[in-house]
């Protein structure tokens, strides 16, 4: 009798502790200055667009849930609402992409940008090409040709700003390279 039991318990020992880790919670956030953080650990108290994600762990066969955490009681404006309720834009470059080389292109790159969750009315992208503006878009335009570009290493990024110039959002540098390919004569 003892020898039934004993393996009906590890058993169940055995299910519990693989049912209870398949999943841990992830939490992500935003901070004063804008800034989206993903961590393990629950936010600071003072952090806005709090969300808590259930991942599953790698191997099950789950797919991640995202549960919204209560924000804490504390007093707030009417207007400190309306700007949790804002959502705060993200800007990235989908071309070039990080390490692209460029070959024979006559000194032209396309550079092209992608704004989450959409873009704003009056809102513009500003690209930085080794750390200066060399071109400002149009209200809602997301793709542009640099010229001329030198052959060599380049780091370029975006900036999206609202109709006033004030910054929503900031890309990372990618980093890309030109190569033109020229004909060494022989003496």
């Amino acid at each position: 009798m003892l020898s039934i039991r004993l393996p009906l318990l590890l058993a169940g020992i055995l299910l519990a502790v693989v049912v209870g880790a398949q999943e841990r919670e992830t939490y992500t956030w935003v901070d004063s200055a804008g800034q989206r953080h993903y961590s393990d650990r629950p936010p600071p108290d003072d952090a806005r667009q709090v969300r808590t994600l259930k991942v599953p762990l790698p191997g099950s066969a789950e797919t991640p849930a995202e549960v919204a955490r209560p924000a804490p009681p504390a007093a707030r404006s009417s207007e400190e609402d309306e700007a949790e309720e804002a959502v705060v834009p993200t800007v990235e470059l989908v071309q070039p992409q990080s390490e692209e080389t460029f070959v024979n292109t006559a000194g032209r790159v396309p550079v092209t940008v992608n704004v989450q969750p959409q873009m704003p009315a009056q809102g513009r992208v500003n690209i930085y090409l080794d750390g200066a503006v060399v071109a400002t878009g149009a209200p809602g335009q997301q793709s542009f040709q640099l010229s001329p570009v030198y052959r060599g290493a380049h780091s370029v990024s975006a900036v999206l700003v609202d109709g006033s110039g004030a910054q929503l959002a900031r890309s990372a540098n990618v980093t890309f390279f030109v190569r033109q390919q020229s004909l060494l004569r022989a003496p």
